[in-house]
């Protein structure tokens, strides 16, 4: 409609504004409203239909930069690898939610859980990097008609590896609290990378923190990531008296960790002066490990994880 507005502005002087209208085939009263807008704008350029509207792209510019980087110099990499990659290096996570989800195994996993299990029974399992990037914040202030800009290092620095649980359990302080439910979560951080081997070896030690079933932390909750499918995995678990449980195929919004990610994430935003530090490895700083142990407990309480729960639709 920005031609309209220049071809109106050549126009006006030489002819009538019904003859404008007709030229165009619009109404004169559009033609009075864009001379007016055109007017008041030095340049003739406002022009808000030009405005970027609708749902927020989940991929920036430089995102979709980085996939066509990506397929560039390996045609053929899977989409789940380029699904890691994002996630991993741009701190950007896609799914193909609307289109592959089934509806119906959906519904049958919440009438399978929730005729079979307590929600005191479940301990979910799920992990998430970080590095640098992480502590990027994707918005910013400008004045109007700018681009907010923020000169920054992109190296990625040190890269860990957050594996959370978060689990139920019943209190009882000699009768003064009547069994309330109270959730809590715990965290085991690593630095490099992980593979299938070391998730086996996490779970390992957790069952040594668990209950046969139908105890309470008796049933593992996870997605259906491949790494965590090991044909060693399942039959671990069984032996020691315990369950396992996946979520249906693109489902995050059951598993309540997922809450705790974006919590985590946004303190670690929130602090990034002091968390570029330990993920820079910079001299004098804090840990890796430190800094996530103190971001993982003043960010995930136990209030929220009852919360995250309840979101899920376990509570």
């Amino acid at each position: 409609m920005l031609h309209r507005n220049s071809t109106m502005s050549n126009l006006v002087p030489l002819v009538q504004q019904a003859d404008v209208a007709r030229l165009l085939r619009i109404s004169v009263r559009s033609v009075e409203n864009i001379l007016a807008r055109y007017r008041s704008d030095s340049q003739g350029l406002s022009e808000p239909t030009l405005r970027v509207r609708g749902r927020r792209r989940i991929l920036r510019v430089t995102d979709v930069d980085f996939l066509v980087g990506l397929i560039e110099r390996t045609p053929d990499m899977y989409l789940y690898e380029m699904k890691a990659e994002l996630r991993e290096l741009c701190d950007v996570d896609v799914s193909r939610v609307a289109a592959q989800r089934d509806e119906e195994a959906r519904t049958n996993f919440e009438i399978y859980m929730a005729t079979t299990y307590r929600a005191d029974q479940l301990l979910f399992v799920d992990e998430a990097a970080c590095n640098r990037n992480t502590a990027k914040r994707g918005w910013g202030w400008a004045l109007v008609g700018e681009e907010a800009r923020r000169h920054d290092i992109y190296i990625r620095g040190v890269k860990c590896v957050v594996i959370h649980f978060l689990f139920s359990l019943f209190h009882d302080l000699s009768g003064i609290l009547s069994c309330p439910l109270f959730l809590w979560m715990v965290s085991y951080v690593l630095a490099g990378s992980y593979t299938a081997a070391t998730f086996n070896s996490f779970i390992d030690g957790l069952l040594d923190n668990m209950n046969p079933y139908p105890g309470p932390n008796s049933v593992i909750v996870m997605d259906n990531a491949s790494i965590h499918k090991s044909a060693a995995l399942h039959p671990m678990i069984e032996q020691r008296g315990m369950r396992l449980e996946y979520l249906p195929p693109y489902s995050p919004d059951y598993d309540p960790i997922e809450e705790g990610f974006s919590t985590l994430k946004v303190w670690i935003r929130a602090h990034r002066d002091y968390t570029d530090g330990p993920l820079a490895a910079a001299p004098n700083a804090d840990s890796p490990y430190a800094m996530l142990w103190r971001a993982v407990f003043e960010s995930m309480t136990a209030d929220k994880a009852r919360e995250w729960f309840a979101h899920a639709g376990y509570l």
